[in-house]
């Protein structure tokens, strides 16, 4: 009798609260949905039946178990598949090598055997995310926003002062993160700190020594508002951001003014604006994400980033776009 593909899997970190919302949607569609949390949850193989007449894989996670054919979808929702067992501990060169350094080799290799049996089931399975995403290279983003005929800042990543003084001669500067934003939380207060874009002037570049860390430095534009699109499956729900009026936000507004926040709004993208939004998507195999941009005062969309696991909450509820529910339905069909 063949099983009824009635379960979603969702992999997430641990402070994530909309799941919960797309959760509820899942079971509102007849279908049940199973969080896996990083560095908490591990998917087991609880045994793999292979003959000619049934290829059979069974894993459990917590308590619930269950087989691959029973897996409607997966959402990767800045989490990741992790094994039980699955960890590497190398031995120093200076060391002896020993029985201990063999055997943790052995086991290393079955935990990553039993990764690899894992991620060949899953690739057959309708899946929203990646495997792993927690960023996207900024580098390669910009590469393929060129390519899909999207506009972007002039851009520089040095890591030479001589070169980033002659970079600024003839224009503002803003400084990024080259990849993952850096963020940390207190496990005692629960306050949540990340890095932010910034500004870097003349004075600044002087200061810093000959050569330093590879950085990201672009054209600091000036805008007329801020677009936020949340983009699923080949559709934009975009949002604009008027934080040009506010100094805290000009810059980032993620610098949020609790005691006077930016006034935000549904948007709706050109269509040339739209489709260019999906090329780029294409090209960097994604097929969900929140994407930044920004108007000039010539009108022009500049793009700025993509995020695979960006937040979109405060976007779906502003703009009335129920994401939850868009996502849920997704996953379900």
């Amino acid at each position: 009798m063949k099983e009824e593909r009635n379960l979603i899997l969702l992999f997430c970190n641990q402070y994530d609260s909309v799941i919960h919302e797309v959760r509820s949607w899942v079971q509102h569609f007849g279908k049940e949905c199973v969080f896996l949390k990083a560095n908490r949850d591990f998917v087991q193989i609880e045994e793999i039946n292979l003959n000619n007449d049934i290829n059979e894989i069974r894993l459990s996670v917590r308590d619930r178990s269950f087989t691959i054919n029973e897996i409607n979808s997966i959402w990767y929702r800045g989490g990741l598949i992790e094994v039980k067992d699955y960890y590497y501990e190398p031995s120093s060169i200076l060391k002896r090598v020993d029985f201990k350094d063999h055997l943790n080799y052995y086991l290393t290799a079955h935990s990553q055997s039993k990764l690899a049996i894992l991620q060949y089931a899953f690739k057959n399975i309708k899946t929203l995310g990646e495997n792993a995403v927690g960023g996207f290279n900024k580098v390669t983003a910009m590469i393929n926003a060129k390519k899909a005929g999207l506009s972007i800042p002039d851009t520089i990543v040095t890591g030479q002062r001589k070169r980033l003084q002659a970079f600024s001669k003839l224009k503002s500067v803003i400084i990024k993160n080259l990849d993952v934003v850096f963020d940390y939380t207190d496990e005692i207060s629960k306050d949540w700190y990340m890095a932010y874009t910034a500004p870097l002037n003349d004075e600044q570049i002087c200061e810093l020594p000959d050569f330093f860390g590879l950085t990201l430095c672009e054209e600091k534009i000036e805008k007329l508002f801020e677009i936020r699109v949340f983009y699923l499956a080949g559709k934009c729900y975009a949002m604009a951001i008027l934080s040009q009026s506010n100094t805290k936000t000009e810059l980032d507004y993620r610098k949020y003014d609790r005691a006077k926040m930016n006034r935000v709004m549904a948007y709706n993208l050109p269509k040339d604006v739209i489709e260019k939004v999906g090329c780029f998507m294409t090209l960097c195999n994604l097929n969900t994400g929140s994407i930044d941009f920004i108007m000039n005062k010539n009108l022009e969309y500049i793009f700025l980033e993509v995020n695979p696991v960006g937040q979109f909450g405060n976007l779906s509820d502003e703009c009335n776009y129920n994401l939850s529910r868009e996502i849920a339905q997704y996953l379900v069909n």
